[in-house]
């Protein structure tokens, strides 16, 4: 059987409940091996118990959706630990921080935190100074940052090192999106008076509020998708559960400022993707006007997996001759710490090898 239809009936059990296996389905391992590929092992199971499905599944299936369940559970506890800390951090260096992506979710969207999979937490601040002040704070607790990557990149990654092994990881953002095209959209301000509170400290740490979140969910996709990542299943149920918290008022702002920031093609795309793949009901006069406002943005959706298209968009994006010209210098040149992260640790010269062999494939491939 077919990869993307395994995919789909995946992605109908994280809906029903309902694993559908048979005798001329695919093995348990090939099963297993997508579930851990698309990050919904914990999720499935909680699905399968709460349907009353779990006990007719195989054995073997169920021993080991069990065992993956516990580690996420501790995963998730462990980052629970982590995020008191940046709390603690953000209070000492009076740092507002934007709690992002899977962890927020799965403290406010889903029913439990450990089922929406993570390996990192993802923070936003209004500015690199203030990034910086948070890496400050946190250093005497064993966690190390790399360095400023420059002027064009909006992400620095902090990792947590116990003992010599790595604990942990933060990817600390000072734009929403580390792409050019994307990263003065939203402001943090803006992001901040529509944030929602957490359980923690709500004068230094938040989550976007559900419209922020379900742009962001599409947009980071689009990112993934023109950088080439996995597009994981679980990135199209976090939209899928978005958009099932919206109502006419909140599809009425969603419609609002996609069309005012001219991306309703690019969100339209995960959003019709994600309502493909778990049967979201959409209001049609929603679809109706992104597809009508899609045919005039100049970003064309349908090339997002168009790396020297996407390429041209960011560098337009860019405002000024010296920034472009920075810009394209970055990526033809970046930095050690830059080329560690995306090809391992290894001599620069070694690391501009693999990445100009990288270059050539992409456009052979393009």
């Amino acid at each position: 059987m077919s990869t993307p239809t395994l995919r789909q009936r995946l992605a109908t059990s994280l809906v029903t409940g309902q694993l559908l296996l048979g005798d001329d389905d695919a093995s348990i391992a090939q099963w297993l091996d997508l579930i851990q590929e698309e990050g919904v092992q914990a999720l499935l199971e909680k699905q399968l118990r709460t349907c009353g499905h779990w006990d007719a599944q195989p054995q073997a299936l169920r021993d080991a959706l069990s065992k993956n369940t516990r580690a996420a559970l501790v995963r998730s506890m462990l980052q629970e630990q982590q995020l008191h800390q940046i709390v603690d951090a953000a209070r000492q260096a009076d740092v507002r921080v934007m709690l992002l992506k899977g962890n927020a979710l799965g403290l406010w969207l889903y029913a439990d935190p450990y089922l929406r999979e993570t390996s990192d937490i993802d923070l936003l601040f209004a500015s690199k100074e203030e990034l910086g002040r948070v890496v400050a704070a946190l250093a005497p607790l064993h966690y190390v940052a790399e360095p400023d990557a420059g002027a064009y990149s909006y992400e620095r990654k902090c990792i947590l090192q116990v003992n010599g092994s790595k604990r942990g990881e933060l990817d600390m953002h000072s734009r929403l999106l580390n792409a050019p095209l994307y990263a003065e959209l939203l402001d943090f301000d803006t992001l901040w008076q529509a944030a929602i509170p957490l359980g923690f400290d709500a004068a230094y740490m938040r989550a976007l509020g559900v419209e922020h979140a379900l742009v962001h969910a599409c947009l980071n996709r689009a990112l993934n998708i023109q950088n080439a990542e996995p597009d994981q299943l679980k990135l199209l149920f976090d939209i899928h559960l978005l958009m099932a918290r919206m109502d006419a008022q909140a599809w009425a702002a969603i419609v609002a400022l996609v069309t005012h920031k001219r991306i309703c093609g690019v969100c339209l795309r995960s959003i019709e993707d994600a309502a493909t793949m778990f049967g979201t009901k959409l209001p049609p006069s929603v679809i109706a006007t992104l597809q009508r406002n899609a045919a005039t943005e100049p970003l064309d959706a349908r090339r997002l997996q168009d790396w020297r298209y996407m390429q041209w968009q960011n560098f337009k994006a860019l405002p000024g001759v010296i920034p472009k010209l920075r810009w394209v210098w970055m990526r033809l040149f970046p930095s050690l710490t830059q080329l560690s992260t995306l090809y391992g640790n290894r001599r620069w010269v070694s690391l501009m090898l693999s990445r100009l062999w990288r270059g050539i494939l992409r456009l052979q491939s393009d």
